[in-house]
């Protein structure tokens, strides 16, 4: 975003807010804030990690999980965006009085 100054009075403001709503676990207790989109990354990383940890694994369905991770944690990566809508209401009553 690029702003230039419009006008020279020291009572005119920029004014950004910018809010973050989290989602409501309830009552629970010792729950981190996951936003839905890194569910399935979270998920599958975790599937991968394990089935490493357990013997007996087959190779094929550890490489098969080790894509699906890196699937997934692309497709939640690439939705770490902005997509809000934006208003931009230039006042320019101070040059059309």
């Amino acid at each position: 975003m690029y702003l230039w100054p419009v006008a020279n009075n020291d009572f005119q403001m920029f004014q950004l807010v910018v809010e973050k709503q989290m989602e409501d676990v309830g009552s629970l207790t010792n729950q981190i804030y996951v936003p839905d989109r890194w569910i399935n990354s979270v998920q599958a990383t975790l599937s991968h990690r394990l089935s490493m940890q357990i013997p007996g694994v087959d190779l094929a369905r550890i490489q098969y999980l080790e894509m699906q991770a890196e699937k997934h944690f692309m497709i939640a990566s690439n939705e770490e965006r902005d997509k809000s809508p934006i208003m931009l209401t230039p006042n320019v009553s101070y040059y059309t009085r």
